[in-house]
């Protein structure tokens, strides 16, 4: 099996996704007040050529965001589907600084980052 050379957390995945349909009037989609306090409208500043996560004319409510989150696997830990707070909290999480992976790809890093300390041991010549 060829291994990732790119794994998309999940802001990343949600900005290729379409990002989130924050509106700036009292048309504001359930959850967009807490997405926008968190700083979602800044994310895409953090990175050259980041898209944008939070836009105006498009993309996901954040209900809508949880579910096609959820489904793409990035919630392996709910066995029902994800409301908008399970959503603003992991955000929150990533924003933070602590990526958020599918399950799927959490264990293809571990792997690799697990054989770049085996061959790292192996050169220093400890025995693996």
């Amino acid at each position: 099996m060829a291994t990732k050379t790119k794994y998309l957390s999940l802001l990343e995945w949600l900005a290729e996704a379409g990002g989130f349909r924050l509106f700036k009037n009292q048309r504001d989609t359930v959850g967009a007040g807490d997405l926008r306090a968190l700083g979602v409208e800044a994310w895409h500043r953090a990175a050259p050529f980041r898209k944008k996560l939070a836009r105006l004319d498009s993309g996901l409510c954040p209900d809508d965001a949880a579910l096609a989150a959820w489904e793409a696997g990035y919630f392996p830990e709910l066995t029902e589907r994800p409301d908008i707070q399970d959503l603003i909290d992991v955000v929150a999480r990533e924003l933070s600084g602590d990526p958020v992976y599918t399950l799927e790809d959490r264990q293809e890093i571990f792997n690799a980052e697990m054989r770049a300390h085996e061959r790292e041991l192996t050169s220093a010549g400890a025995r693996v």
